[in-house]
């Protein structure tokens, strides 16, 4: 399910204004292909509850659980182990591609909190030692335990700005080992993957998923691509683009997606996903009936409309460990049309955060454009050298085309666009007198290429600007809403001379002064303010407000603002007209965890350690407790 097509306008009001998100590994495509075929994943989280009861209470957020390690397999050399099932189709050819990836939150070994006047206080031994997450163990169906020695794409540990719970992600390619297997379908068993236990502020999550690429009789071939990197999706979205495939000429086309997530609160609201066809000026907002579109990660493991239950424990809450798997729509008014080359993505959230560390795209392609794809062969080539002709013959191993592809790809920058011929063997004519079979590398320039029979030439594509909302923001393309309420004082404010050490705070650089020890009250006081009354003042923009001063004077208020500028802060002022009261603040986002943890860095400074948050124009959000 997924709401109607929406103009392309609204994605750019939309994120106007918004940052790109913190990518602590930026996300870069990890592999593609182009087969007849389709994919597969699977997976599920490796913390919860129970050991092995499934856990399906959707109400409580993550801090409330006192985490334990799931473990089914009932065998001693594992302290955590779940598993899934692969049911790929009984027609299907081979196994092309198997990653396998697990992710977890690892800043302790066991989390512990205790009450204090009203307020959680988390504690637990740091872990040190981080030697062993990329190493797990993997069940195949009907197999034994092998062990598994992974890439960490990353590591949060020693990255401040992730000092809170010290997510990492790491990766495996397991191509070889499920091509060698004597069962394909079945229960697939993930073990041994580090996580924190107990009570961490923020809350713990861990899973792990493993994603297949497999050849399958289809009427239609597939351009199928993943991507991978480490995102931390908060104030601004994530954005990827799917090119490089042509969609089918005529009919329907079918497309398929699949995203994974670490720390997608259930309870929490206000993330979803966007479509958008920049060249039909289209966009969407993705839903099912599992994951509304206002809240799109919600500690699930779904496939369309449903969730996956082939898993063991299956539990419904999975406790910020998210896989999506779903379809796209392709209706009458369809986001995917028979003349699509290019779709983008964007990931946001206003209250919830999460980290994006895997995507794939699947969809239907054009039968002209996989065969152009995957004709890799070099016709014969002539090549005149004075009054001598040699005739050029390209050994055909699969080795050699691969190689051939790469040094085409590299190749394409030059300006001579030479097309590189690797390791072929050079048949002299009766007229040479030199020896034969002479491996060499030949190079042949385009014009000389174009006089061989049957050479197509590859029409280079232009290179499209990116559309305004994924551009970077410049301050004179930032809209903003007049107020009539809103008071903005018509007189000229003495620009503050900085010292060496001004406290200057700003949105990109206030993460570099939180400790890890700013995070220990997080769970319960973000809670508590989260769920404060709203404070209604017409004419105000609704958000988070961080209050420095309030005010019934309106020469205390500039004098104010100036002596916040005088210490290196700058401050904007607003005025509550039914109340008279005029308000100084210092920053203002609908993003609640953002306008939560600058508040923490600002009060570091003894002049502002007074300030506080005020709730305007947003309705209450209703969370359970325990």
């Amino acid at each position: 399910m997924m709401k109607n097509c929406l103009p392309i306008s609204f994605i750019v009001f939309t994120f106007c204004g918004l940052l790109y998100s913190q990518e602590a590994v930026p996300f870069k495509v990890q592999n593609e292909f182009y087969i007849y075929g389709d994919a597969a994943v699977i997976g599920n989280n490796i913390l919860s509850k129970d050991v092995k009861e499934p856990f399906n209470d959707i109400s409580l957020t993550n801090d409330d659980i006192d985490m334990v390690f799931v473990d089914i397999d009932n065998d001693p050399s594992t302290f955590s182990s779940s598993s899934a099932s692969l049911k790929l189709p009984k027609n299907h050819k081979k196994i092309v591609y198997a990653a396998l990836y697990w992710t977890a939150t690892y800043s302790y070994e066991q989390g512990y909190r205790q009450e204090s006047n009203g307020q959680f206080l988390f504690q637990g031994k740091r872990i040190t030692k981080r030697d062993e997450i990329d190493n797990i163990k993997l069940k195949l169906p009907d197999g034994e335990y092998k062990k598994i020695k992974g890439t960490v794409i990353f590591d949060g540990d020693q990255d401040t700005d992730f000092a809170l719970n010290s997510p990492y992600v790491c990766f495996a390619d397991v191509t070889r080992l499920l091509k060698n297997a004597d069962s394909i379908n079945g229960d697939y068993t993930v073990a041994n993957v580090n996580a924190t236990k107990g009570y961490v502020s923020g809350g713990s999550a861990a899973g792990w998923l493993l994603y297949v690429v497999y050849e399958t009789p289809t009427v239609k071939p597939k351009y199928i691509t993943t991507f991978n990197g480490f995102a931390h999706v908060s104030n601004a979205p994530l954005k990827l683009k799917f090119n490089n495939f042509k969609a089918f000429d005529k009919g329907d086309i079918n497309t398929s997606l699949i995203f994974a997530a670490l720390e997608g609160d259930s309870a929490l609201t206000e993330d979803n996903c966007f479509l958008v066809n920049p060249i039909a000026e289209k966009v969407t907002l993705l839903s099912t009936k599992s994951r509304p579109s206002n809240n799109f990660f919600n500690s699930k493991i779904t496939y369309s409309d449903k969730v996956f239950n082939h898993r063991y424990p299956k539990s419904e809450n999975t406790l910020g460990f998210d896989i999506v798997s779903m379809d796209v729509p392709n209706g009458s008014n369809a986001i995917i049309d028979n003349t699509t080359t290019e779709i983008e993505m964007a990931f946001n959230t206003e209250s919830d955060r999460f980290y994006m560390f895997f995507t794939a795209f699947q969809t239907e392609i054009s039968k002209t454009f996989y065969e152009e794809k995957n004709s890799i062969s070099v016709p014969k080539i002539i090549e005149e050298k004075i009054t001598q002709k040699t005739v050029i013959e390209v050994e055909k191993t699969k080795k050699e085309k691969k190689e051939l592809k790469k040094l085409v790809q590299n190749n394409k920058q030059k300006k001579e666009k030479l097309i590189p011929v690797k390791s072929v063997v050079v048949k002299e004519s009766k007229s040479v007198d030199k020896p034969t079979n002479v491996k060499q590398d030949v190079y042949t320039p385009k014009e000389e290429l174009s006089k061989v029979e049957n050479y197509v030439p590859v029409l280079e594509k232009k290179k499209k600007p990116l559309p305004i909302w994924l551009q970077k923001n410049k301050t004179e393309e930032i809209v903003t809403v007049e107020t009539t309420n809103v008071y903005q004082p018509e007189v000229l404010l003495k620009e503050a001379v900085f010292s060496i050490n001004s406290l200057v705070m700003n949105r990109e650089n206030y993460e570099k002064l939180l400790t890890k020890e700013d995070y220990v009250y997080e769970t319960q006081k973000f809670k508590r303010i989260l769920n404060q009354e709203p404070a209604l003042i017409d004419g105000v923009e609704k958000g988070y407000y961080i209050i420095a001063g309030l005010l019934y004077d309106l020469d205390y208020a500039i004098a104010y603002q100036k002596e916040l500028q005088d210490q290196g802060v700058n401050s904007k002022l607003f005025k509550d007209v039914s109340q008279g009261k005029y308000y100084v603040y210092l920053y203002n986002s609908i993003n609640f965890y953002d306008v939560f943890m600058l508040r923490k860095a600002f009060i570091k400074s003894e002049f502002l350690e007074q300030v506080w948050i005020l709730n305007i124009n947003i309705e209450k959000k209703v969370i359970k407790r325990l």
